[in-house]
């Protein structure tokens, strides 16, 4: 009935079309019975009414969209219709994630997938995907020699990952077959991490450092919760992703009702180790502010482009106690000027994803007079006048990609350059747990 009912009123609008397309002369007999229009050759070289061009460029501007493109909607088929509702439907619903969340989900999931290759095999990955794999890791080995970056094998992952949904075929492991013995063997391979690094032949010396412990010695620890919790969350997506139920048999049942017990468990145990060793937990340390001046003033001095950039980032990055994602994706349309302040528009973040929040209630961003090397107004106005295509608006403060990863290296080349590096010591900044977070905690102290 539906389709009926849409194919009635389809054809009913082609006919008031057709019926406004009709030459009103028709309906006037005495335009037909004058010889003089006829006869005036001015006349006949003006295209008639209805063999006028109906495209909407030759229209003009002020044709309406729905008398330029309402042909062309009314003559999509059902079949596209619905496969463009489809499309929309599934963009929609894979929103719910952000990008970098997604991409923190897909990267755990990729180590999962090629350990399973490495240790379990066959056995847990779906056939198709498997052969894949193979094919991949021949790529991988084809010098003969072992390759520990795996560029194929974790391509290959990764563009099953991206494609998987509830059809089985795009499966990439074969779910029931997944049990809680498995992931507790992959919690074992990541549990231990090093706490002493060699670097350039000498000791990097850390805040973890144990003393008591030879300066050539390795000590291993277990990873902090966050690994556990991250590969939880991945496996979560996994099961989401490809609409199968944690409770798809008993095995993975009981393997979802153990994961948080083992959890809690490494939590404790890893506590235990660090107190042991005297290790501190991780986390960044706040950055006190004689540090965040003397980290501004270092890039405050320099001309490097990169310098100018990587300052109004650490100022605004301070002065917003934003997060650092925030700062780099801000787009110019959201800042505005008023008197010695700037005035931030904060939209959409990690807690308020609908950007409701701070809605008609901008942040602002004050001039420090009394030192240029800490003044937002200073910084930003620096950055346009390196970066004028900023003012043509419509784009964001900090172009290019992967801007978050590129300012947190340079913050922490200075901040753990050895030339710099005592001074921040001395002014209560540890180089080794320096962060973005750094700035956020040291203005919230």
């Amino acid at each position: 009935m539906t389709n009926t009912r849409s194919s009635t009123s389809r054809r009913s609008k082609r006919s008031r079309h057709a019926n406004k397309a009709l030459p009103s002369q028709s309906t006037e007999p005495s335009q037909s019975t004058q010889p003089s229009q006829s006869t005036q050759p001015s006349q006949s070289t003006q295209p008639s009414q209805s063999t006028r061009p109906s495209s909407p460029h030759a229209a003009g501007t002020a044709r309406r969209f729905s008398e330029a493109f309402g042909d062309a909607i009314e003559e999509a088929t059902d079949a596209d219709m619905a496969l463009f509702i489809e499309e929309d439907a599934i963009k929609v619903m894979k929103s719910s994630l952000s990008t970098s969340t997604r991409s923190n989900y897909i990267s755990s999931l990729i180590r999962f997938i090629v350990w399973i290759f490495d240790n379990i095999s066959a056995s847990l990955l779906t056939p198709h995907f498997f052969t894949k794999l193979q094919a991949a890791d021949v790529q991988d080995n084809a010098t003969g020699k072992p390759n520990k970056i795996r560029k194929h094998i974790r391509k290959a992952a990764k563009q099953q990952l991206n494609k998987m949904n509830e059809d089985p075929s795009t499966h990439p492991i074969i779910f029931k077959n997944l049990t809680f013995q498995i992931i507790s063997r992959y919690f074992y391979t990541f549990k231990r991490r090093y706490t002493k690094k060699i670097v350039r032949g000498e000791e990097l010396v850390q805040a973890c450092t144990v003393p008591q412990h030879n300066p050539g010695e390795v000590i291993t620890i277990r990873h902090g919760g966050s690994s556990f919790d991250r590969l939880s969350s991945a496996l979560t997506y996994l099961f989401n992703e490809c609409h199968v139920p944690k409770d798809v048999n008993e095995q993975v049942k009981k393997m979802w009702a153990l994961m948080p017990k083992y959890k809690k468990g490494s939590y404790r145990i890893g506590a235990e180790e660090k107190e042991k060793l005297g290790i501190r937990a991780t986390g960044k340390d706040p950055l006190p502010f004689d540090a965040y001046v003397f980290l501004a003033e270092i890039l405050c001095k320099d001309e490097n482009p990169e310098y100018i950039a990587a300052h109004l980032f650490l100022l605004l990055d301070w002065n917003l106690i934003s997060r650092a994602d925030m700062i780099v994706n801000a787009n110019i349309e959201l800042v505005r000027a008023w008197s010695d302040c700037l005035m931030f528009e904060i939209g959409r973040s990690k807690t308020d994803q609908e950007g409701k929040k701070h809605v008609d209630h901008p942040f602002h961003v004050y001039s420090c007079p009394e030192n240029p090397a800490i003044c937002p107004v200073v910084a930003f106005a620096k950055h346009l006048i390196h970066q004028p295509n900023i003012l043509k608006g419509k784009c964001k403060l900090f172009g290019g990609t992967s801007q978050y990863d590129h300012y947190c290296s340079i913050l922490r080349r200075i901040v753990q350059n050895p030339v710099y590096r005592q001074s921040f010591i001395d002014r209560g900044m540890i180089p080794e747990y320096f962060g973005t977070h750094s700035m956020r905690k040291g203005k919230s102290v």
